[in-house]
């Protein structure tokens, strides 16, 4: 649990600092290319072997990693649209 609960914290800081920066660039065209190369990291996050091989690992540990990602990224898209 302890991963999990630095992801959060983590992702609830980044989501922060995307606060910041919206204001920063409020309704810029940079703001508006941030939101495109994050549906690009989704699409990677989700078609990466390597990640879905890290989640299947024979280890039998828990990661979770594609979701994590995909949960991250998207809160941080959805910030910007908010925007």
């Amino acid at each position: 649990m302890v991963e999990n609960e630095s992801v959060v914290r983590f992702s609830l800081e980044f989501s922060e600092t995307i606060g910041w920066a919206r204001s920063l660039f409020r309704g810029g065209a940079k703001l508006k290319n941030s939101s495109s190369i994050l549906n690009e990291y989704v699409k990677y996050v989700n078609s990466e072997p390597l990640i879905g091989l890290i989640d299947s690992n024979p280890l039998g540990v828990t990661t979770n990693l594609k979701q994590v990602l995909t949960d991250c990224l998207n809160r941080v898209a959805q910030t910007i649209r908010e925007s």
